[in-house]
């Protein structure tokens, strides 16, 4: 089954699939048929935890510059203390990738990370051309079955204002 990356080639198309970045949903479109088909999306990523959403503590909500993801970003996210906590939801106990989209238009920037209040290390962010440009940085975590806290904190040591669009797991 084909990826399309943008709308009107999926709307144009026999058969394939889209995902929509701003509205998070997954369109899959198949050949018509009169028996029942069970699809498999292999390779196709979960939705990610918009930041937006997520518990914020000094710091704000932002949507004036371009190319975010949902309805917005986390903004002022410069300061000793700032942090982001993600609710997020693991099937299965195990090792998984975790991938954080950002902006940093001023300077390289780091971060800490933790996972249900243990810090599992620190995450480089590299420069972005401007603050209209995200960038992502992955870091592996290990997650329990269930519900898992994912931290995202500007700790002592750590550098630099950024703006955090999402999250995402694999």
């Amino acid at each position: 089954m084909n990826e399309y990356h943008d709308f009107n080639s999926f709307k144009n198309s026999t058969s394939g699939w889209f995902y929509d970045q701003k509205e998070l949903l997954t369109f899959i479109k198949l050949t018509s048929s009169t028996s029942i088909r069970n699809v498999l999306m292999e390779g196709v990523n979960s939705a990610p935890y918009e930041a937006e959403f997520a518990e914020l503590q000094n710091v704000t909500t932002n949507d004036n510059h371009a190319n975010y993801y949902g309805t917005g970003f986390v903004d002022g996210f410069a300061n000793i203390g700032d942090l982001v906590t993600f609710d997020v939801y693991s099937e299965h106990s195990g090792q998984y990738n975790l991938t954080l989209r950002y902006s940093a238009g001023a300077f390289d920037a780091q971060r800490t990370v933790y996972v249900n209040n243990l810090n599992v290390g620190k995450i480089l962010l590299d420069k972005t051309t401007n603050w209209d440009t995200w960038s992502d940085k992955t870091i592996q975590v290990t997650l329990n079955k269930g519900k898992n806290k994912i931290k995202i904190k500007y700790d002592n040591g750590d550098y630099t204002g950024i703006n955090i669009d999402n999250i995402s797991l694999n």
